[in-house]
Formats: C-alpha cells, sequence, structure tokens
C-alpha cells in the first residue's frame, strides 16, 4: 500500500505549527522581549477567548484589517510615485 502524500503534508503543516508554538514560549520562557510585549501563547489564547466571549473578537479583527488596507494603501501611494520619479 503507498503512503497518502496528503496525510504525509498535514503532518509537516501540523509539525510546523508545534514547532512555532515551541519556539514562541521558549522565547516568551527565556524572557527575550518583555511580557507585556510578547505574551506567551497561553496568554494570548485566552486573551482572545475573552474577545470572543465578550463579543469585541469581530471588531477588533476588523479595525486591524482596515487599518492594515489603509496603511498597505498609503505605502503603495507613495512607492508608485517614487517609482514614477525613478522612472
Amino acid at each position: 500500500m503507498k503512503p497518502n502524500p496528503e496525510r504525509k503534508h498535514k503532518y509537516y503543516v501540523v509539525g510546523f505549527y508545534l514547532l512555532l508554538l515551541s519556539v514562541w514560549q521558549l522565547v516568551f520562557s527565556l524572557n527575550l522581549i518583555h511580557d507585556y510585549l510578547f505574551p506567551s501563547p497561553a496568554q494570548a489564547a485566552r486573551r482572545l477567548w475573552e474577545l470572543g466571549r465578550d463579543g469585541l473578537l469581530w471588531p477588533s479583527i476588523r479595525a486591524t484589517l482596515v487599518r492594515m488596507a489603509i496603511g498597505f494603501s498609503i505605502s503603495a501611494g507613495i512607492g508608485l510615485i517614487i517609482g514614477v520619479f525613478m522612472a
């Protein structure tokens, strides 16, 4: 029986995210960055749960996406203008 390549791919994806969480926890545990700037995975998950429970998660996500879109638009416009002048 041949191994299923999709199953193998799923293990790589799960392994990647476990590695990412482990490195995140390691950086937090070593106190390389202050905890108010870089919370642990458990603190981040707890806060996400609280925001979801209080009905503030989706408005927060929307506000973040709007800020990102505005920032991207401004930077793309400035980059376009610089590019035109450089050409």
